[in-house]
C-alpha cells in the first residue's frame, strides 16, 4: 500500500463488534478473509446500492478491504487509519461522514461522492427531497417535521415506531427531507374512503341536500324546504345521496384534516394511531404538527379577500369552507362592526368639523345619546346575524356537543345519567386554584396603577417644557406602555389560566377572555378616566385619546404583519444565498415555506379579538370627547380586515379548524362595555364637561349631575326594551329551527321503530328455528 492516512474515529475496535459498510470509494465493499464463503469466492456488494443486506463483523486482524473503481484498495484498520493504494478514487469527505458503527450511535447518512445517499437517511424508509414534484401533486392534509440528523439513537428509534403507528392506522405517510438537509417533513393523508370510515364511527355532523317538506292543500310542491338540515354521516346514507358532495370530507380540506387529526388521536384499539401531540412535542420526538393549505382554494381566497382593498364584503362562505366557524365568526363580527361604525363616523366627522377642532360643543349631549342607542342596536342586530349563521354552518348546539379539552385532568367518575365513564375535576381542588390565580390578576392590576402614576408624572414634566406637544407626547408613551403591559400580562394570564384545568376549550377561553379584560379594561382605560374625572380637562382627553388611538393602530398593524413579513424575508434571504453558495440552491417548497411561519393559535385570534374590543370601548365611551375616534376606528378596521386576512393566509400556519357557534364571552364583555359607555358618556356630560350649562342653563354641579342621572337611567330603559322587543332571531331562521327539531324527532322514532321491528323479526326467526329442531342431513 502506497498510503496510510489516519481519520476520525477511535481505536482498539475489538472482534465482533459491528462495522457499516463503507462506500466511499464508489466501486465494491467485501469482507475480508475472516467471512469468505467457504468456496472461496470473495461476497461483493455495489457501493452505489443502499442499505447492503448483511452488515459485517471485523476479523481477527481488524482488517477490511473496499476494492474501489480501477482496482484501488482500501483497508480500514481498527476504524482510525485508511490505507489505500490510489487516492484518486477516494472520496475521503464520504469516509468521514459515514454512519457511526457503534451501538446507539447517530445516524448521519451515508454520502456517495459527496452527495447524499438519501435511503441512508432513514433506513428502510423512502425518502425524496421536498422540491421532488411528487410532494406538489399530492394532497396531504397535515405535516409534522424534526430535525435531522437525529440528537440520538433512541430519538430516531421512537420516530421510526411513530411511523409504523401512523401507518398502522391507514394513514398515508411519506417523507421528504428539507433543501438544506436539516429537517424532515412527514406529510401525512388518508384515502377518502378511509375517512369516510371514520366520520360514520364519531359521528360527524355533515350538511344534507336540502330536505322537502310535504306541502299543505294548495301550495306547490317542493315550496318548502330544510336548507339547512345537519346530521351524523354514515356511508349507507351517503350512497343513497342524502348529504351534499356526498360527505364534507369530500369537498372540505377543514374536514379532512379533522378528519386525519382524529385518526392520529385515537387509540389503536379504536382505530387510530394513540398519538398524543402535546407529548410529542414536549419530548421533541418532533418538532412541530401542523395542518396543510390547499394551495388553489389559499390562492382563491387571497385574490377575493385578503387583497381585495376595493371591495367591503368578505366570501364568508368560503372563509367558514376553509378555516372553520371559529375563524369565520371572528371576520363575520369585524365585517359587521366595522358597517355599523360608519354612522358615528360620519356624525363624529361633521360634529368634529362644526366645533371647529374644539373638545367641547353644542351637540355633544346629543352625540352622546346616539352613541348610547347605537351601541344598544349594533348588538341586537349582531345577535340576529350571529344566528343566521349558526344555522348556515350547523352550530347552534355545539357547545351542548363540544368535547373535553386533551389538557383536561381529573377523577375517573362514572355518569349513571349518561351510562359513561367520565373525567371529573374536583370543585375543592379547582377552588384552590383560584385562590392563587385571582389574587395574581389583582396583583398585575396595581403593577399598571403604578405605571399610570409615572405616566402622569411624565405628562406633567413634559407639559411644562412644551405645553402644544407635551400632551401628544404623553399620549404616545402612554400607548406604548400599554400595549408593552398587555402583552407581558397575556403571557401571565396564559399560565395561570392553564392551572386552572378547565374541560372544554369554550370554558378555557371564556376564563382567558374574563382574565385579560379586567386587565386590560384598567390597563387601557385608566388614564382616560382620571383625565376625565380628576383633571376634569376636556381638552387633554381628546388630545390623549386622539394619541392612543393611532399610536396603537399603527404599531399593531407593523407588528401584526410587518414584522414576520420583514423576518420572513430576510431569513428565507440568507438560506437562499447559503444554498446558492454552496451550489446546491432549489426553490423552497409550498410545505417547507409553512414549516418557517408563526402558528397560527388561539391567543393569535383571541388578540384580534382584545384589540377590537378596546377599540369599541374607546369608541362609545369616550368619542363625546374625541368625536373623530369613530372614524379613526373606520379607517382602521377597513385595514383590519385585509391585514388579519393576508396574516392569515401569507404570514401563518393554517390554522386547525375549530369550531365554534358565536363570538363566545366577548359578546359579554360587549354587552358590559355598552352600558359601562351608557354611564362614562353621561359622567362625563354631567361632571367634567361644562356643555350643559352652555346649551341648558344649568350652573349648578349637583344640578347637572343628577340630569345626567335622570337621562342615564332613561337610556338604559330604552336598551331594555330594545333587547326585548327585536328578536334575536330573524323569522326564517326561528321557522327553520323549529322545522329542523321537528325533523330530526320524526327521524328519531322511525329509526326507534326499525330497530324494534328488527329485534322482534330477530327474536321470531329464533324461536322459529328452535321449534323447528336441528336440520337433517
Amino acid at each position: 500500500m502506497g498510503v496510510l492516512k489516519k481519520i476520525r474515529g477511535k481505536r482498539g475496535r475489538s472482534k465482533g463488534d459491528e462495522l457499516e459498510p463503507l462506500a466511499a470509494a464508489g466501486g465494491h465493499l467485501s469482507p475480508s478473509h475472516a467471512e469468505a464463503p467457504a468456496n472461496g469466492n470473495r461476497q461483493s456488494y455495489p457501493a452505489n446500492v443502499p442499505n447492503l443486506p448483511v452488515r459485517h463483523t471485523v476479523d481477527e486482524d481488524g482488517l477490511y478491504d473496499v476494492h474501489g473503481k480501477g482496482g484501488a484498495s482500501i483497508h480500514i484498520v481498527d476504524e482510525s487509519y485508511v490505507a489505500f493504494d490510489d487516492l484518486s478514487d477516494f472520496d475521503e469527505e464520504a469516509a468521514l461522514s459515514a454512519r457511526d458503527p457503534k451501538k446507539g450511535s447517530v445516524n448521519k447518512g451515508r454520502y456517495i461522492h459527496g452527495e447524499l445517499d438519501l435511503c441512508s437517511v432513514m433506513p428502510g424508509e423512502e425518502i425524496r427531497y421536498e422540491y421532488d414534484t411528487k410532494m406538489e401533486r399530492t394532497q396531504y392534509e397535515y405535516c409534522m417535521t424534526w430535525e435531522w440528523p437525529a440528537e440520538s439513537a433512541d430519538l430516531e428509534e421512537k420516530r421510526v415506531k411513530l411511523l409504523a403507528k401512523l401507518r398502522a392506522a391507514e394513514l398515508i405517510v411519506d417523507l421528504y427531507l428539507s433543501r438544506d438537509r436539516d429537517t424532515i417533513f412527514v406529510c401525512i393523508g388518508a384515502e377518502l374512503e378511509r375517512l369516510a370510515r371514520r366520520a360514520e364511527i364519531i359521528g360527524a355532523s355533515y350538511k344534507c341536500n336540502p330536505i322537502v317538506l310535504p306541502s299543505p292543500p294548495g301550495a306547490p310542491l317542493g315550496k318548502y324546504k330544510l336548507n339547512h338540515m345537519f346530521s351524523p354521516f354514515t356511508r349507507a346514507e351517503a350512497k343513497e345521496g342524502k348529504f351534499k358532495f356526498g360527505g364534507e370530507h369530500v369537498a372540505y380540506s377543514k374536514r379532512r384534516q379533522q378528519l386525519v387529526l382524529n385518526i392520529m388521536r385515537a387509540k389503536p384499539e379504536l382505530g387510530g394511531a394513540g398519538i398524543v401531540p402535546r407529548d410529542l412535542l414536549h419530548d421533541e420526538i418532533i418538532r412541530q404538527l401542523f395542518p396543510l393549505h390547499e394551495d388553489s382554494k389559499l390562492e382563491h381566497l387571497v385574490r377575493e379577500w385578503a387583497t381585495a382593498f376595493t371591495s367591503f364584503s368578505q366570501p364568508l362562505e368560503d372563509i367558514n369552507d376553509y378555516f372553520g366557524e371559529k375563524v369565520a365568526f371572528y371576520f363575520a363580527w369585524l365585517g359587521h362592526y366595522t358597517t355599523y361604525l360608519w354612522a358615528p363616523a360620519i356624525l363624529g366627522a361633521i360634529l368634529f368639523a362644526a366645533a371647529k377642532g374644539k373638545a367641547e360643543n353644542e351637540f355633544i349631549p346629543y352625540y352622546c345619546i346616539f352613541l348610547a342607542l347605537w351601541s344598544a342596536t349594533f348588538l341586537e342586530f349582531w345577535k340576529r346575524r350571529n344566528s343566521e349563521l349558526s344555522l348556515v354552518w350547523g352550530v347552534t348546539d355545539y357547545e351542548q356537543r363540544e368535547r373535553d379539552r386533551p389538557e383536561y385532568y381529573g377523577d375517573n367518575v362514572f355518569n349513571p345519567y349518561t351510562g359513561q365513564w367520565e373525567t371529573r375535576f374536583a370543585t375543592t381542588s379547582r377552588l384552590k386554584k383560584y385562590a392563587f390565580t385571582v389574587p395574581a390578576v389583582f396583583f398585575c392590576i396595581l403593577v399598571v396603577v403604578a405605571v399610570l402614576v409615572c405616566v402622569i408624572i411624565f405628562r406633567k414634566f413634559i407639559t411644562k417644557i412644551s405645553a402644544q406637544y407635551g400632551g401628544v407626547a404623553a399620549g404616545m408613551v402612554n400607548a406604548i406602555s400599554i400595549m408593552l403591559l398587555n402583552k407581558i400580562y397575556r403571557g401571565i394570564a396564559v399560565s395561570l389560566n392553564d392551572t386552572e384545568n378547565h374541560r372544554t376549550d369554550t370554558i378555557y377561553e371564556n376564563s382567558l377572555i374574563v382574565k385579560t379584560f379586567a386587565f386590560g379594561f384598567v390597563n387601557s382605560y385608566i388614564s382616560l378616566f382620571y383625565m376625565a374625572f380628576v383633571d376634569r380637562d376636556m381638552h387633554e382627553l381628546s388630545t390623549q385619546l386622539g394619541a392612543l388611538l393611532i399610536t396603537s393602530q399603527i404599531v399593531n398593524n407593523i407588528m401584526e404583519v410587518g414584522m414576520p413579513y420583514a423576518k420572513r424575508k430576510l431569513k428565507m434571504k440568507m438560506e437562499d444565498r447559503t444554498l446558492s453558495k454552496e451550489g446546491d440552491f432549489h426553490v423552497i417548497s409550498a410545505v417547507g415555506r409553512q414549516a418557517k411561519l408563526d402558528p397560527y393559535e388561539t391567543l393569535t385570534q383571541f388578540d384580534d379579538y382584545a384589540e377590537m374590543v378596546i377599540q369599541f370601548g374607546y369608541v362609545v365611551c369616550f368619542s363625546s370627547a374625541f368625536p373623530l375616534a369613530a372614524v379613526c376606528a373606520l379607517i382602521n378596521n377597513i385595514f383590519e380586515i385585509r391585514v388579519d386576512a393576508y396574516k392569515l393566509c401569507r404570514e401563518m400556519k393554517r390554522p386547525e379548524m375549530k369550531r365554534a357557534s358565536s363570538i363566545g364571552t366577548w359578546f359579554v364583555i360587549l354587552d358590559i362595555m355598552t352600558v359601562v359607555g351608557i354611564i362614562v358618556n353621561s359622567g362625563i356630560l354631567g361632571y367634567t364637561s361644562t356643555q350643559l350649562e352652555v346649551d341648558f342653563g344649568i350652573t349648578n354641579l349637583k344640578d347637572r349631575i343628577i340630569a345626567c342621572f335622570v337621562a342615564e337611567h332613561a337610556i338604559l330603559f330604552i336598551r331594555i326594551l330594545m333587547q326585548n322587543f327585536i328578536p334575536d332571531e330573524p323569522a326564517h331562521v326561528a321557522l327553520e329551527l323549529r322545522g329542523q327539531q321537528q325533523w330530526a324527532e320524526q327521524a328519531q322514532a322511525k329509526r326507534t321503530e326499525n330497530a324494534v321491528r328488527a329485534r322482534v323479526e330477530e327474536n321470531h326467526a329464533k324461536a322459529t328455528s328452535v321449534a323447528s329442531g336441528p336440520a337433517v342431513d
